[in-house]
């Protein structure tokens, strides 16, 4: 079967340092899918949709690699070096301000970049409206990040040729839980259920947690029965072959959460939690290392990361970490922590799991679902529990930290081809 792959999310996001979740599933898509030749790139936009000649489609895939440090070793990312600085060195009590490291390219390169990147889009010579049966005709189309969705009129080429079409809904937290998201993002997501099922869409989802949600309002909405595909998300192969002598060397004993940093993330519960540690055990507390790039609704924890002196020593914010330097982190670090209020789905529990970490998660339905008892799961506002969880891991005389430890060595983490044949199995029903 011949593809149109949506890479629009890729494409505009080319220019940032790393990857965020939904970036990497689209990548993957990517990646896997240009094994054929006959595979087409598509971009869409407000105002039309162009397809992506194979050498710009290759020259842009370089270009992601290299932005995003997808292929650079542990050994040269200079992000995971200045974590190593950090942690090497005794916690400084006169410090005011926690630390924060960068990737040398700026996450966010503002406007102009972005525009470049889509003015990009439309200089490609194939046009989908000038040229629809050449371009698209005969091939199934796949949209795994849900954007543009909600305007399914920006579709119209694919209903007027009978394209088939499939859609990965990664969650439907906007309408769940608006209180995480940015104002107007629960209507958005709601119109994209609307336009899926405008579009006849066959729909692929990341869990049954996320299954059982956007049927919930798949009914209430009214959108008919689609078929849908239970297919959970794959890891990178770094993750599986990363081990604890990849990590910073003589490193202080630390801790890691992987993330966005926004609301739901639950940080400004988990730096309560670091405040609580460092006025117990003082200079001796156990460091945190939190690895993501700045989200939204964000400013209360914006403000603990960037002014609270009680926190200055003992945390440390990264951004842009190769996939090799936050493999190492996982592996090395006392426990890999993730207290979020709700997620689709959660790519780092796993990753950390097959690099043999001790993961410490919040208890809500898709930690169970996706780590069970692999996992130590603790409500995510049980303050002293996670205190006790952490303190236990920290110190190396203590069970716990073996024992979990034991638990993701034990689990066989799914990878991306097992996904893949997942879903082209299914997408061939169609």
């Amino acid at each position: 079967m011949k593809y149109n792959l949506d890479i629009t999310r890729i494409y505009a996001r080319s220019w940032r340092s790393a990857p965020t979740g939904i970036d990497r599933v689209e990548w993957a898509y990517a990646q896997f899918l240009s094994q054929d030749d006959d595979t087409a790139y598509i971009a869409t936009l407000p105002g039309f949709s162009g397809m992506l000649p194979p050498d710009r489609a290759q020259a842009l895939f370089a270009r992601i690699r290299a932005n995003w440090n997808l292929s650079k070793p542990a050994t040269e990312d200079a992000v995971l070096k200045e974590v190593g600085l950090w942690l090497g060195r005794e916690p400084d009590p006169a410090r005011r301000r926690p630390h924060r490291a960068q990737g040398l390219q700026a996450h966010h390169l503002g406007a102009p970049a972005a525009g470049a990147a889509l003015a990009d889009v439309a200089r490609a010579p194939l046009m989908l409206r000038r040229d629809l049966t050449k371009s698209v005709a005969g091939r199934h189309y796949l949209n795994v990040s849900h954007l543009q969705i909600d305007h399914p009129q920006r579709f119209a080429w694919a209903l007027r040729n009978q394209i088939p079409v499939t859609l990965l809904l990664h969650d439907v937290i906007p309408i769940d839980h608006p209180e995480f998201c940015r104002p107007g993002a629960a209507r958005q997501h709601e119109a994209r259920l609307r336009g899926a099922a405008a579009l006849g869409a066959r729909l692929i989802v990341n869990s049954e947690f996320t299954r059982a949600r956007v049927a919930h309002h798949w009914d209430a909405l009214r959108l008919g029965s689609p078929p849908v595909l239970v297919a959970p998300l794959g890891i990178e192969a770094v993750f599986a072959a990363a081990a604890a002598r990849d990590a910073p060397p003589d490193a202080a004993p630390y801790f890691l959460c992987v993330g966005t940093i926004e609301p739901r993330k639950n940080l400004a519960f988990l730096l309560e939690v670091w405040r609580r540690l460092v006025e117990r055990h003082g200079m001796a507390a156990p460091r945190l290392v939190l690895a993501g790039h700045r989200g939204w609704e964000n400013q209360n924890i914006i403000a603990l990361l960037e002014r609270s002196a009680q926190l200055a020593s003992h945390v440390m914010e990264v951004s842009g970490l190769s996939d090799s330097g936050l493999a190492a982190l996982m592996a090395g670090a006392r426990g890999v922590l993730a207290p979020s209020l709700v997620e689709g789905y959660s790519l780092p529990v796993l990753e950390a799991q097959a690099c043999g970490a001790a993961v410490v998660a919040s208890d809500i339905a898709v930690h169970r679902e996706v780590a069970g008892s692999a996992a130590l799961l603790l409500h995510p506002l049980d303050g002293p529990g996670w205190i006790d969880a952490i303190t236990r891991l920290h110190e190396t005389q203590d069970p716990l930290g073996p024992q979990l430890r034991g638990k993701s060595a034990g689990v066989t983490p799914v990878r991306w081809d097992d996904h893949m044949r997942k879903v082209m199995a299914f997408v061939a029903e169609a």
